[in-house]
């Protein structure tokens, strides 16, 4: 029994503290209800009144409890209705309690403001009808229960003015009080509302920030790729870079470009992102799909494997190419793309694919005026050696012919005389052929274009970024072909480029050893160093720069360390075997077909 009391005991006490969690407004209106019932419950058992204590104490828990039963209804009611009706019933309920503690002259009438804050959110009439009621209720008490001196009606208003008088006006203050209030949440929500809707601007133009920062990169790598890509390099290794910056520039998991067979060659299948056998089944598709008047069109879409592809022409005004296209079902699940947002995606893939067909066309007008320069070249050294070494043949053919007509009509002074001229004649054009082969080959001249070619790059990039460049070459240049040394340039430049824009070193060690079957390459700075295990294990971390080099390095089947860390530099080392070049591209999941 007495742990039952005391249970109960304790229920009541922890449901009668005050509540938490609450508002700023609540917790005024909360305060207000406790401040003045615990200064009104203090003037009362303090007073005058000819109560017994112990009754004064029942009052005052009486009303606590009550005030505390209300103020749980306030809290818990949600609709206007139900608060009007708490207010009435809290209105009357004070009142009552003027009854037992002395009328208008009861320290609780100044509690009864309660009812004004807890319905602050109503129109003034409900307030003042409120009031009235109040005030009425507690002037019939005080003339029918209090009125010792038995006073009228008017004389007791003329005598409790001054009560009456400052409760209308600390109403009215409370009320505008509450108005001003209102405003200020009123403000204080539209500025909130303005907050939310700059933070949420603001994070748009952030992102797009960092996206026309990141399409700014792509550019520029792209603008890399187009201006340093070599006529010596196959059409496949600048189709798979294309690929892997497609990729990134997309934000998709999957690309391709397919190039249409010719008269010379079957059709072809660069990727990103497929297995051997998707791209396999891709270009088999693809080949007996890619119909004739799909070229035609600016943009087409079909459905493989359960994916959804876009896809675009590859077309320059001259010639068709093939098509370029990606998968697009994951990204916009995983965007929420809508379709002006899926519009822009087709315009980008349509202006890389326009790009890939300016490269191809450019290939080809290179490649083509490779050939008439080769020509060109083919025709001044026949020209030269016609008339050179030629005509002086022709001399000693005739010479030959005339010594053996006139054999045995000549003496042998005279046939001594012949061979002495004829074999004059062999000496001066085998000089004159040697000179002409002398002066097409460099590395009888002793010249090193390769090496100067590379001296000459890293002092205009020490110049232009301010950089200590030291390079050391050790070897014969002749060993490497002419597209390996073109792969060799194109790796210090992204290296050097990258040391300065993304590890800001300022000293940076280029070194280049050729031996009889390999070379070596090694590229050092002091910058501020990276991850390498994130940077080599993301594709978006690894960037198109690192990529180009990772491609180059697969090309003439070389081997790549990269070594580095947090503010201890980068060094680059490759190897590579002299001579040696793939037939094909193949890139992480992905390759030429």
């Amino acid at each position: 029994m007495v742990a039952s009391l005391h249970i109960a005991l304790r229920r009541i006490i922890l449901y009668l503290r005050p509540p938490k969690n609450l508002d700023a407004k609540q917790a005024v209106t909360v305060s207000y209800r406790y401040i003045s019932w615990f200064i009104s419950s203090i003037c009362y058992l303090t007073g005058t009144q000819m109560n017994s204590y112990n009754y004064k104490v029942t009052v005052v828990i009486a009303l606590f409890v009550f005030s505390r039963v209300i103020l749980d209804y306030y809290l818990k009611s949600t609709d206007r209705v139900s608060i009007r009706f708490i207010g009435v019933v809290e209105t009357i309920g004070l009142a009552l309690i003027l009854v037992p503690t002395g009328g208008l002259e009861s320290p609780f009438i100044w509690y009864a403001l309660n009812p004004v804050l807890a319905t602050n959110c109503f129109e003034g009439i409900y307030c003042w009808v409120n009031l009235s009621i109040y005030l009425l209720a507690s002037f019939l008490i005080s003339l029918m229960l209090f009125n010792d001196e038995g006073l009228g009606a008017g004389e007791l208003i003329q005598a409790k003015s001054n009560i009456i008088l400052v409760y209308i006006l600390v109403t009215i203050a409370m009320r505008l009080i509450l108005r001003l209030v209102k405003q200020l949440d009123a403000q204080a929500e539209e500025l909130k509302s303005r907050k939310q809707a700059l933070e949420s601007m603001n994070m748009e133009l952030f992102e797009a920030n960092l996206s026309v920062k990141r399409s700014m990169g792509y550019v520029m790598s792209l603008y890399q790729i187009i201006e340093t890509f070599s006529l010596r390099e196959d059409a496949h290794s600048i189709l798979s870079q294309m690929v892997n910056s497609t990729s990134q520039i997309m934000e998709c998991n999957v690309s391709f470009i397919w190039i249409a067979s010719d008269k010379d060659e079957a059709s072809s299948l660069i990727t990103l992102g497929l297995s051997s056998y998707q791209r396999n089944s891709l270009i088999t598709y693809l080949d007996s799909n890619a119909k004739e008047d799909l070229k035609y069109k600016t943009e087409s879409s079909f459905e493989f494997e359960g994916d959804q592809y876009l896809m675009v022409p590859i077309k320059s005004a001259s010639q068709f190419y093939g098509f370029m296209g990606m998968e697009t079902s994951i990204a916009q699940r995983e965007t929420g793309q809508n379709e002006r947002a899926g519009g822009r995606s087709n315009e980008l893939l349509s202006f890389l694919g326009d790009l890939v067909a300016l490269i191809l066309e450019r290939h080809d007008y290179q490649e083509l005026s490779a050939k008439l320069l080769i020509l060109e070249e083919q025709n001044r050294i026949a020209n030269e050696i016609h008339d050179c070494v030629s005509q002086r043949l022709f001399s000693i053919l005739c010479g030959v012919h005339a010594l053996s007509t006139n054999w045995n009509r000549l003496d042998s002074l005279s046939i001594s005389r012949q061979l002495e001229l004829i074999e004059q004649s062999t000496k001066e054009t085998s000089k004159e052929l040697r000179t002409s082969i002398y002066r097409l080959s460099t590395s009888n001249r002793g010249e090193s274009l390769f090496k100067g070619n590379m001296e000459d790059y890293l002092k205009d990039f020490a110049c232009l970024n301010n950089v200590a460049v030291r390079f050391s070459f050790d070897g014969d240049e002749m060993l490497i072909p002419s597209s390996q040394k073109e792969a060799l340039y194109r790796i210090v430049r992204e290296a050097a480029g990258n040391a300065v824009r993304h590890g800001k070193c300022s000293k940076l060690e280029v070194q280049l050893w050729i031996h009889e079957a390999t070379l070596e390459l090694m590229i050092k700075d002091n910058g501020k160093g990276f991850d390498t295990v994130l940077t080599l294990q993301d594709k978006e971390c690894r960037g198109l720069g690192l990529n180009n080099i990772l491609v180059l390095t697969q090309t003439y089947n070389g081997v790549f360390d990269l070594i580095s860390g947090e503010r201890m530099g980068t060094t680059l080392k490759f190897k590579f075997p002299l001579g040696y070049r793939s037939a094909h591209i193949l890139k992480q999941d992905g390759g030429a077909a």
